[in-house]
């Protein structure tokens, strides 16, 4: 058409790929000045650094700045820094993530999505007309009580084994106070506290019970202390009245579902099972894995729940043409 094109210029410089940061004969950088050698073998030198810190734990990335600010002491979480890099009891890296993500406010519930754009509802898959928050689904939902009984007796099971080994008391756990050497009013004997610590030479036995809570900054293990003092003080004024010579208290041991754990509630009620000072801390940081570790089990049901619950079977119209 008349137009004239420009004249060919130079080959491109050929463009530098991944393979070639791998490729370690083509260069002889490595024997050179950090400072001057070449920009290849620089960027191998960061992919190095990148692949080691792929490989280390995900709660050695953690900045120490993050964790000392998760675990200021108005949060009760003491023991939050060995207890989320515990190998014990499947704490695996998964484990870690979903914790942080949910101490830092973004684990993704429908609320939290609904509000970012990226949820068309912020309600319960399972409940439509109750808003899907971290609270809903750990402490209410009735899709879930299963696997909230589940996280309970974990937990408790990890207390009352360090219980057991520990205190100089004699405890029995989920036994009904029918199987038990203490008369009761006939409504209670089908009453089964979470234990009992008894001591037969001092006369002395506590009612041992663990409630898992909610994370809340307004005292929720305190709370929860108050509703089981209410709830079993019929049981201990019956225990009281049919056992005159025995001293009967109820110890409550609170812990909110991500693990933060009232510590002077805990050094007071091992102290007066009489376990020495030397394991409290050992107990608490084992403990508060256990609930890591029962929050992300029960984040892998939820998501399981929901995509069981969303997902529709295929009817015969919807499923795609055969081909041959």
């Amino acid at each position: 058409d008349g137009t004239e094109l420009d004249p060919p210029g130079p080959d491109p410089a050929p463009t530098t790929t991944y393979l070639h940061y791998l490729d370690t004969s083509t260069s002889d950088s490595s024997k050179q000045d950090p400072k001057t050698r070449h920009p290849d073998a620089r960027n191998k030198a960061w992919l190095n650094k990148l692949r080691a810190w792929k490989a280390t734990s995900y709660s050695d990335k953690i900045d120490n700045k993050t964790l000392n600010h998760m675990n200021r002491p108005e949060l009760n979480r003491h023991h939050f820094n060995s207890a989320i890099r515990s190998q014990a009891m499947d704490m695996t890296d998964t484990a870690g993530k979903r914790v942080l993500q949910a101490y830092c406010g973004a684990f993704p519930t429908r609320h939290k999505l609904w509000e970012q754009g990226r949820s068309p509802t912020p309600f319960c898959a399972f409940c439509p007309t109750t808003f899907e928050h971290m609270q809903h689904w750990q402490c209410q939902c009735p899709q879930f009580r299963k696997s909230r009984t589940a996280a309970h007796n974990f937990i408790w099971n990890n207390i009352a084994k360090h219980l057991t080994k520990r205190s100089t008391y004699n405890i029995i756990t989920e036994t009904p106070m029918r199987k038990t050497l203490f008369r009761v009013h006939e409504a209670y004997r089908s009453w089964q506290p979470d234990g009992m610590a008894m001591d037969p030479t001092s006369k002395t036995a506590f009612l041992l019970e663990f409630t898992r809570c909610s994370e809340n900054r307004h005292s929720p293990a305190l709370d929860a202390i108050e509703r089981k003092d209410i709830k079993y003080q019929p049981l201990l004024e019956s225990l009281r009245e049919h056992n005159n010579r025995w001293t009967f208290e109820l110890l409550t041991f609170p812990i909110g579902y991500l693990g933060s754990i009232p510590t002077d509630t805990y050094h007071r009620h091992l102290a007066t099972l009489n376990v020495d000072d030397k394991h409290h801390d050992s107990i608490m940081t084992t403990t508060s894995t256990a609930a890591m570790v029962s929050f992300s089990k029960m984040a892998t049901e939820r998501m399981a729940a929901i995509n069981t619950h969303t997902d529709k079977p295929k009817t015969r119209s919807q499923r795609p043409p055969r081909r041959f």
